[in-house]
């Protein structure tokens, strides 16, 4: 299953609302910037216990 950030309504309309002479650092963040970033450490987390996962049951 591939996720892509760029169909999510949300990025997209915060998108469509940045006028084209300003960089998106320029722009603003997002509103759900702190919750995006939340769920990315979790994902970040989670990947990494099965990367080591794999690692110790290679070396078994």
């Amino acid at each position: 299953m591939h996720i892509s950030l760029t169909d999510d309504p949300l990025l997209q309309t915060w998108k469509a609302q940045k006028p084209p002479h300003l960089s998106p650092q320029e722009h603003g963040n997002c509103s759900k910037e702190t919750q995006f970033r939340a769920e990315l450490e979790l994902l970040r987390q989670d990947l990494e216990q099965n990367a080591n996962t794999l690692v110790v049951g290679k070396f078994r």
